[in-house]
């Protein structure tokens, strides 16, 4: 439940710092 608001809040408040990073820790998960 949690890692889900946090994957939206990154992707929301991370779309230009880390978007190809973002890209890389959903393929981790």
């Amino acid at each position: 439940m949690f890692d889900f608001i946090i994957d939206l809040f990154v992707e929301f408040v991370v779309p230009n710092k880390k978007k190809k990073k973002s890209r890389r820790a959903k393929g981790n998960k």
